[in-house]
């Protein structure tokens, strides 16, 4: 057999390997639930969280991005069965929360304590108050 040929053979396999491994990766790892009710949490109010965000980004990175977070606030609104904004005293500056799960019975007004994870901030364009990210979130208290 040929040079070209065994080295043709040895590609293939190596793709071949290398693609499933990045399926299986993308398809069953990164899928994966995440356990966040046996997590520990940092235990915040929304007016504290919302305020470090506000004040001093550099701190609120180190202290709560990409972490299990637990905040207690005024759910502002449902959007949809797994969607949450909460807030604190200032509005205009939210937390939108992902549910792993449908809320039941929470409407606005309602006083809530909500952990998940903390994966980020924006700016809203009109405000320029942050809107907030916590996903895979689950209600603790209602």
């Amino acid at each position: 057999m040929k040079l070209w040929k065994k080295v043709l053979i040895a590609l293939i396999i190596i793709g071949a390997i290398s693609g499933g491994s990045l399926y299986y990766y993308i398809k069953v790892v990164c899928n994966r639930p995440l356990d966040i009710a046996s997590k520990a949490a940092v235990a915040v109010t929304a007016d504290d969280f919302l305020n470090s965000c506000k004040t001093n980004k550099a701190h609120w990175d180190s202290t709560y991005l990409e972490k299990a977070v637990e905040i207690s606030g005024t759910v502002k609104e449902v959007s949809t069965d797994t969607t949450l904004v909460i807030v604190g005293a200032d509005s205009t500056a939210v937390i939108n929360c992902l549910l792993q799960t449908p809320s039941k019975g929470i409407k606005a007004g309602d006083k809530t304590t909500v952990k998940g994870m903390c994966f980020g901030s924006d700016a809203d364009l009109m405000s320029g108050s942050p809107i907030i990210s916590i996903n895979k979130a689950i209600v603790v208290k209602h």
